[in-house]
């Protein structure tokens, strides 16, 4: 009788196991037949050759597959196998089947990367309530990003942002394509070169990037599809420019500084120019962004940029130089929100202002938002106004209504209602 079940229970396991591997044998010949179609798709010889050679490694797994499934349950001349037989069996065949795993996962993660696609549209429509105003109302797609993403070995990855908007300073104001981002990154520097770890260097950034101010600040105004930030809205900095990068951070709790926790940098050496222009002098604009958080709820941060520096001489004086700084918190009770405070400065101008502004969750995944900006531009004095109301349609889709107001010299300049939609995909 113990016999009877050692028998039974060796036939349950093989059969089990040469089900798991059908299954195995099955995904292979589908993936292979997707490989085949994909070769026979392809137009150029360098995706052919990828595609073979995908190909033949998965054919070797699959004849590996086959080879492991063929073993035959043991037959009833066979009862005197014991039971410690039985055990280095089921140890050989989970090795089989981890090792076969192990291929398939390998030939599918070199087939399946592949560049990442991404976008945001910026869609509106104001009713301008103005006394006089020549345009009442109006639809408008304010916005439409396109965004290529590639990652490589090494951490080392590139991005193709493309930026379309109507320019009403064209001849007649015409929509206008520009490429606003086209870099390639080296990520985690310091670990592929280990002498720039004393540099605390995360990631060099070479071609067309954001630049140190705008887009750091854009997480904590989330709404630029509302409006922009104070120093994108009046043209303080671009908001990208081809050169080079350098970001990085350091953990200073082994000082034990009150307050001074980390600290993170985004170094830049840039054309000066931004993304819609080309270089047109030998001067580079250099910038530099510390941040920190001396809390957890809390972000400070300044900026500082020199404009049209001469790299050889690296002569400061007399030059254009802007600084920024800000601050923001971030609270949970009782409500979940933040609130930041911007300033912008230029050296020896009355260029500059600043920003007061914040959202609060008010119902579920609806925010109440709003901000205040004070700026000289141009030898003007602004002041604007913005309030609405945020709902989250899903992860994809943002609605908001929302009034914004602005003065300029103290007399009505723009007066208007909007309704704004980020969609996302």
């Amino acid at each position: 009788m113990k016999k009877f079940f050692t028998l039974l229970i060796a036939f349950v396991f093989v059969l089990n196991i040469t089900q798991a591997f059908a299954a195995s044998v099955q995904k292979i010949e589908q993936y292979i037949a997707t490989l085949e179609n994909k070769l026979a798709a392809a137009t150029t010889p360098a995706k052919k050759a990828q595609l073979r050679q995908l190909i033949s490694e998965a054919q070797a797994s699959l004849e590996q597959a086959k080879g492991t499934s063929s073993y035959s349950a043991p037959m009833a001349e066979e009862e005197t196998a014991s039971n410690n037989d039985l055990a280095n069996f089921k140890e050989q065949v989970n090795i089989a089947i981890a090792n076969l795993n192990s291929k398939i996962d390998g030939v599918k993660s070199k087939g399946d990367k592949g560049a990442t696609v991404a976008g945001r549209a910026y869609i509106s429509w104001f009713k301008d309530v103005k006394s006089g105003s020549v345009t009442p109302n109006q639809f408008n797609i304010d916005r439409v990003y396109v965004d290529f993403k590639k990652s490589f070995d090494h951490d080392a990855s590139v991005r193709l942002t493309t930026d379309i908007g109507y320019e009403s300073g064209l001849t007649g104001g015409k929509w206008n394509t520009y490429l606003k981002y086209a870099y390639f990154d080296l990520g985690n520097f310091s670990q592929h070169v280990p002498a720039a770890a004393f540099l605390g260097l995360n990631d060099v950034i070479i071609g067309q990037s954001p630049a140190h101010w705008i887009d750091f600040m854009q997480e904590y105004w989330n709404f630029r599809y509302v409006a922009k930030t104070l120093t994108d809205q009046y043209g303080f900095f671009n908001s990208a420019d081809m050169g080079l990068a350098a970001k990085g951070s350091f953990n200073l709790t082994s000082f034990e500084i009150p307050y001074l926790r980390n600290l993170a940098y985004h170094a830049l050496v840039m054309n000066g120019n931004g993304y819609k222009t080309k270089e047109s002098n030998n001067g580079k604009d250099i910038a530099l962004a510390l941040i920190t958080n001396p809390i957890d709820e809390v972000t400070l941060a300044v900026g500082y940029m020199a404009e049209d520096v001469a790299l050889s001489s690296f002569q400061l004086d007399g030059l254009v130089k802007k600084l920024t700084a800000m601050g923001a918190y971030k609270f949970s009770d009782p409500l979940s929100g933040l609130v930041f405070v911007e300033s912008a400065s230029q050296q020896d101008s009355k260029e500059g202002g600043y920003s007061v502004g914040g959202q609060a969750e008010i119902l579920d995944k609806t925010n109440l938002f709003g901000r205040y900006d004070s700026f000289n531009h141009g030898g003007a004095d602004y002041i604007a106004n913005i309030v609405g109301v945020e709902y989250n349609w899903g992860s994809n889709v943002k609605l908001a209504i929302d009034y914004q107001a602005d003065t300029k010299n103290g007399a009505d300049n723009s007066d208007k209602i909007y309704l704004h939609t980020r969609v996302k995909w």
